[in-house]
C-alpha cells in the first residue's frame, strides 16, 4: 500500500471507533486482550444526563454502530453532524496529497467529488458512503471484522454543550488459542434541533 494511502487510512480510521477496532492491523491502537464482558467504568467529569437524553444518545450511537456493521453507510451518515464532517475533509485530503494541485483528484478518489462547491452541495450520505467504500478498498477484510464486532454502552456525561458517551468494542476470538480484542472508546454528540448528532473527528 502506498505510504500516502496508509496515512489516509490511519486518519480515516479515527473517525469511527468501530472501524478503528475492526481495522486494527492497519492502525494499531492501545487495547487489551480480554473477554467481551463490559468493564466497570466510572465517569467523573461533567454532569449527568436526564433519562430522556440518555435514551436518545444511546439510541443514536447504537443505530450508528449497527449501520456500520451492516455496511449501510448512508444510514450511518444520518447520525453524523454535517458541519464537523465537512470540516474533516481538508485535513484528510492533505494527509493523502501534500501537493495542492493533486488534491482535487484525491478528493474525488475518497469522496466522489473534486471541488469544494460540489462537496458542499452533496448529501452527507453520499460523501460518507464514498469515503467508507474507499476504506473498504484499502482493507477488504475489514468488513468481515466489523460484522463480528460487539459493543456495549458504558456511560454518558455532559460537558458544556457536548455529550460524551463511552462504549466498549470487542472483536471475538476466532479460535480458543486467540484472545478477543477489546477497546474502550467514546463518541461526542451535539444537539442539532431536536436531534443528537455524532461529532465527526479526525484521528484516534
Amino acid at each position: 500500500m502506498p505510504s500516502s494511502h496508509r496515512a489516509a487510512s490511519r486518519s480515516i480510521l479515527g473517525l469511527a471507533a468501530l472501524v478503528v477496532a475492526a481495522l486494527a492491523a492497519l492502525a494499531p491502537v492501545p487495547g487489551r486482550a480480554a473477554d467481551d464482558k463490559p468493564v466497570p467504568l466510572q465517569m467523573t467529569k461533567g454532569s449527568e444526563l436526564t433519562p430522556e437524553e440518555e435514551k436518545q444518545v444511546r439510541a443514536v450511537l447504537t443505530h450508528y454502530l449497527e449501520a456500520l456493521q451492516k455496511r449501510d453507510w448512508r444510514e450511518a451518515a444520518k447520525d453524523l453532524e454535517r458541519k464537523s464532517f465537512l470540516a474533516g475533509v481538508d485535513p484528510l485530503i492533505a494527509s493523502i496529497s501534500s501537493d495542492s494541485t493533486t488534491r482535487p483528484a484525491a478528493m474525488r478518489m475518497v469522496f466522489g467529488v473534486g471541488t469544494k462547491d460540489s462537496l458542499n452541495a452533496a448529501p452527507t450520505g453520499d460523501l460518507f458512503a464514498s469515503m467508507m467504500d474507499y476504506i473498504m478498498q484499502l482493507d477488504p477484510g475489514g468488513a468481515a471484522l466489523m460484522a463480528r464486532a460487539k459493543f456495549a454502552l458504558l456511560g454518558a456525561r455532559r460537558l458544556q454543550d457536548t455529550i460524551h458517551i463511552a462504549y466498549q468494542l470487542t472483536i471475538p476470538a476466532e479460535s480458543d488459542s486467540v484472545q478477543p480484542y477489546t477497546r474502550i472508546t467514546a463518541e461526542q454528540l451535539k444537539q442539532d434541533g431536536k436531534d443528537w448528532k455524532i461529532v465527526f473527528r479526525m484521528g484516534s
